[in-house]
C-alpha cells in the first residue's frame, strides 16, 4: 500500500493496550542509503522528544497508527545507534530535483511511501515557475534516482533513456539479410 508522507504527519499514535492516543507523528527519520523509513519523531504534550521505530508499528490505519503500548515510544538516548542514524537522516522535502545533465525539474514537496517495504517509492516536485505553465507536478520513481546530495536529488535524464530505447528499437526493427 502506498501513502503520501503528508498523510502520515499529525496522525495520532494509539496503543492497543488501552486504545488511547499517546502522541502524534511530527516528522520522519529516513535512511540516506536506501531511502527507507527508520523511525518517526513524535510529539507528546507539545514536546518533540520521543521516537517511534518503524519496526514497532503494528498497523497504519487511515486515521491512526497502532502500537502495542506506550513503551514503544523511546527517547533518542535509549537506542545506542540512533544518534548516528538521526545525524545521517535525509529529508527530501525542499530539495531541488535535477537531472544528470543539470536540468532543473523543480523542488520536492512530497513523496510516496510503500508501507509494505518501508521505503520511499516516488518523489513529487513542483516545477519551476516557467515550466509550471506547461504541466503540473513532476513524479520520479525511486529507480530513477542517481545521487542524494545535501541540496538536490539527482535523477536520470529521461531523454537519454528514450533515445537509447528508440535506438534499440530501430536496431531490432532492421530486416535480417
Amino acid at each position: 500500500m502506498l501513502i503520501l508522507s503528508n498523510a502520515l504527519l499529525a496522525l495520532p499514535i494509539v496503543t492497543l493496550q488501552d486504545g488511547q492516543a499517546v502522541a502524534t507523528i511530527d516528522s520522519l527519520i529516513i535512511g540516506r542509503s536506501g531511502l527507507d523509513i527508520i523511525a518517526f519523531w513524535c510529539t507528546r504534550k507539545s514536546k518533540r522528544d520521543k521516537i517511534l521505530m518503524a519496526r514497532d508499528i503494528r498497523y497504519i490505519a487511515r486515521d491512526c497508527i497502532l502500537i502495542n503500548d506506550l513503551d514503544d515510544l523511546t527517547t533518542p538516548s535509549d537506542i545506542v545507534r540512533l544518534p548516528a542514524i538521526i545525524k545521517d537522516s535525509y529529508d527530501p522535502i525542499g530539495k531541488r530535483l535535477v537531472t544528470q545533465s543539470g536540468t532543473k525539474l523543480g523542488k520536492i514537496d512530497n513523496y510516496t511511501i510503500n508501507l509494505d517495504s518501508g521505503v520511499i517509492q516516488k518523489l513529487y516536485a513542483q516545477p519551476t515557475l516557467l515550466k509550471s505553465w506547461f504541466g503540473s507536478s513532476v513524479i520520479v520513481d525511486r529507480n530513477q534516482i542517481v545521487d542524494l546530495q545535501e541540496t538536490a536529488v539527482i535523477v536520470k535524464d529521461a531523454t537519454v533513456d528514450y533515445a537509447e530505447s528508440s535506438k534499440a528499437n530501430l536496431i531490432s526493427a532492421k530486416p535480417k539479410p
